[in-house]
Parts: structure tokens; C-alpha cells; sequence
């Protein structure tokens, strides 16, 4: 069969390159020196040899390393596995880096084609020879695992554990260590009557939207309910976005800020969160990339400030003592010249002092954005009285000296810092801060 395939692809090559060459000259000059009948059958054959030659050919499975690869090479590596399922029952991985996206927008692509690497390497790493891993184009990681019958829920989860401790360590790109958590979506092949290459792909990638959901460093195991649920969310498209921020349906959840030492709450933190009529809800992983793309990032500041600045007074008519509650600004909100404006009529309105509001600013904006109506904003903001909070410090690469151009209260050191501060022997200086 191998010697016939390469004979179908010489011929087919060779068809497309009289195809792409002396078609087009023969059928011209049939149709000037021949009759409309003659000219029109000429043509009508050059055509479909031309198609016959064009004819991509088919997607075999390869073998060594996989990366980068198309939905359709995905599909012709898991389906001789697929079909074989009966026999030898498989496992399949789908994988994500947490939080990958806004990493790659700050670092660019060179550093990460060296971080997927680092990830495909100790992926493939925590697996045996046998085992296929590939990476999509699409920046998510499969694995396929053939299993016996043997192998419970258990063993299951195990691989899955092994999988995430293999992204534990931290990636050295540039001399700085980056520390990455991994989502997790699995599928048993011995849960279907009938088993195809598509249907492992969709329902491994339905459990990893599920582990997202969750939070960070999450896995979990397909089960039926997560495509009918999968069908009943919303597209999340700028119009619904606009309902949804119009019906007040995307509204504030606070995580609390507490003190290491002595446990006291030091403020709260608005997050944005989606909820829909069943009571579930959408982070905004799925949503904010949406909202900055259509221009609606300001809409959005302003609910999540009214339900901060809400939620402070009923804390203090509730005997709470809450010394802040922050919100993030985007770049959307730095560049506009109203921003300080919007944030005094929101204070007035709610009767509640410019000290209470605390109001995040990215680093990464800082260091690479910063223009005469960025420093205007926050300078006018911390002069009504506001805090100002440098988030996702030591990743936007902002000097000491930009920093100075502004008044900071608060620098919120990033997670690739303290991750693993007590396992690796070169982040034990935090300790001793």
C-alpha cells in the first residue's frame, strides 16, 4: 500500500503542475481558433483535470514531536487509537496553561515559543514513549494514553495529577523564573458505545472548559450534562455583553485581601462575573477579551466601582469595618480624559469617601503605555484622595524611575514570584522581606 500511495501522490502531483501550466494556454487557444462547442468541451475537461490534480491529499498520522498542529492532523493521530478502543482502551488529555493568553500579550512570541516548549517537553516527559502528545496550533496540549481495563478512576486521576506537577516547576525564560498552573479535561474511551477520534476531541475539550470554570489548576472528568450545558450558555458576543451590562446581569463578586500576620481583613476586590438565569456563572476569562475588542471596558469599570462603592456602604451600616474595596482599570479607562470626572459622581453619589476606593492599575501599562493622559488620570485620582495599586508587579518590566512619575500606595507582587517560595532555594529571599 505504501508504494501505491507514492505512486497516487506523484500522479497527482504531476496532474496539478500540467494543470497550473499548459491547461490554461491549450483551452485559450482552443477558444480562439475553434468552434463555441469544441472550446466550451476542451474547457469543461481541463477543468476537471485540474480538480483531479488539485485534490489535497489525505492526512496520515505522523510520529515524533507534535506541535503546532491542526485540528485535522489532531484527528488522524487519535483515530487509529479510536477505532482500536475496543482492544486496548485509551484516555484522553486536554490540557491549557492558566492564565497564558495575558502572559503572551506581555512577553511576545519569542519568549513564548520557549515557554511551549518547556510545557510540551515535561508533558510528553511525565508520559511513556508509547503515549501521543501534541500541541495545536490553538496553544492547548493532547494527550492520548492507552490503558487496560484495568485502570480505575483512580489511576486515572493519578496521570492527571502527574500531568499538572510536571508544569509545577518554574520555566527559565530570560533568567526569570515564570510559574504556570495547568487546567485539565479528560475523557475514558470505555464511556462510549462507539468511539471516533471527534468525539474524544469534543469531549475532552467540554471537561476542560468545565475545569476553567472553576478556577486555576482544575480537572475534570466528562460526563454527559457538560455538553447539554455546554448548548444552554450564551454566545458571548458584543450585543449580548451590551444586554447583559444594560440588565446589570455582569455585577461584582469580591475576593477578600487579608493580612499574613494577623488575619484581619484589609479590604476587598471587585471580580467580574457573568451570572446567568440558572444560577451559574461566567468568569471573565470567557468575556473580557470581548468587551475591550468592542469598546465597552468602561461600561463595565463603571458597574463594577456602583457595586463596590454599593456593597461599602452596606458593609458599614452592617457594623463592618472594610478599610477599602479596589477595582481594575483598564487601559480603556486611563485614556480617558473623563475617567476622574466619572469616579467623583460615582463618589458623591453613594456618599462615600475617596479613601475607600482603591483602584488597580496593571504594571504592564505602565511600562509600555504610559502617555501625558495616563499620568493626568492617576495623578488626578490619587489628589481626590483615591488609592492607587501597581498590580502584577515585576512582569511589565516598569523601572523605579517610571514608577516615580506616580503616586503608588500599594504594589501587588506578582504570583510568578511567591509561587513555590519555599521549594525553590533562589525565591527564599521573599521570605526574609
Amino acid at each position: 500500500m505504501g508504494i501505491i500511495d507514492k505512486f497516487d501522490d506523484k500522479v497527482r502531483l504531476n496532474l496539478r503542475r500540467f494543470g497550473l501550466t499548459a491547461l490554461p494556454l491549450f483551452s485559450v487557444t482552443v477558444a480562439l481558433n475553434a468552434p463555441l462547442e469544441v472550446a466550451l468541451l476542451c474547457g469543461t475537461s481541463c477543468s476537471a483535470l485540474a480538480l483531479l490534480g488539485s485534490r489535497p491529499a489525505k492526512i496520515r498520522p505522523t510520529v515524533g514531536r507534535q506541535m503546532y498542529r491542526t485540528a485535522q492532523y489532531l484527528l488522524a493521530n487519535f483515530s487509529p487509537f479510536a477505532e482500536n478502543s475496543t482492544i486496548k482502551p485509551c484516555l484522553l488529555f486536554a490540557m491549557q496553561l492558566d492564565g497564558f493568553d495575558a502572559w503572551r500579550a506581555r512577553f511576545g512570541r519569542e519568549a513564548t515559543r520557549t515557554l511551549l516548549q518547556h510545557a510540551y517537553d515535561r508533558i510528553n516527559g511525565a508520559l511513556r514513549n508509547d503515549d501521543v502528545v501534541v500541541h495545536t496550533s490553538d496553544h492547548q496540549f493532547y494527550a492520548l494514553v492507552v490503558v487496560d481495563d484495568l485502570c480505575n478512576l483512580a489511576a486515572t486521576l493519578a496521570i492527571g495529577n502527574r500531568l499538572q506537577k510536571a508544569i509545577d516547576p518554574g520555566s527559565q525564560i530570560d533568567g526569570r523564573s515564570h510559574y504556570f498552573s495547568l487546567s485539565v479535561g479528560l475523557t475514558d474511551s470505555r464511556h462510549y458505545p462507539q468511539v471516533t477520534a471527534k468525539r474524544l476531541v469534543r469531549s475532552a475539550n467540554s471537561a476542560l472548559n468545565r475545569a476553567r470554570y472553576s478556577g486555576d489548576g482544575q480537572m475534570r472528568l466528562f460526563s454527559p450534562d457538560m455538553d447539554q450545558n455546554a448548548k444552554s450558555k450564551p454566545r458571548v458576543t458584543s450585543p449580548a455583553l451590551r444586554t447583559a451590562l444594560y440588565d446589570r446581569k455582569i455585577r461584582a463578586w469580591f475576593q477578600p485581601q487579608i493580612c499574613a500576620k494577623s488575619g484581619r481583613i484589609l479590604g476587598f476586590e471587585a471580580l467580574a462575573r457573568w451570572e446567568q438565569g440558572d444560577g451559574t456563572q461566567i468568569p471573565p476569562l470567557e468575556f473580557l477579551h470581548v468587551l475591550e475588542n468592542s469598546g465597552q471596558m468602561r461600561d463595565l469599570t463603571d458597574n463594577m466601582i456602583a457595586d463596590a462603592l454599593k456593597s461599602w456602604t452596606w458593609w458599614k451600616s452592617a457594623g463592618w469595618d472594610i478599610p477599602h474595596v479596589s477595582v481594575n482599570l483598564s487601559p480603556d479607562d486611563l485614556a480617558d480624559p473623563d475617567l476622574p470626572k466619572r469616579v467623583e459622581w460615582m463618589l458623591d453619589n453613594f456618599k462615600v469617601p475617596a479613601k475607600t476606593l482603591c483602584l488597580e492599575i496593571v504594571e504592564n501599562v505602565i511600562a509600555q503605555d504610559a502617555n501625558d493622559v495616563f499620568v493626568s488620570n492617576i495623578k488626578c485620582l490619587s489628589e481626590m484622595g483615591c488609592k492607587i495599586d501597581l498590580d502584577d508587579f515585576g512582569t511589565g518590566h516598569a523601572s523605579i524611575t517610571s514608577i516615580r512619575h506616580f503616586k503608588v500606595d500599594r504594589i501587588k507582587i506578582d504570583r510568578s514570584f511567591v509561587t513555590n517560595v519555599t521549594k525553590t532555594p533562589r525565591n527564599h529571599v521573599w521570605q526574609t522581606l
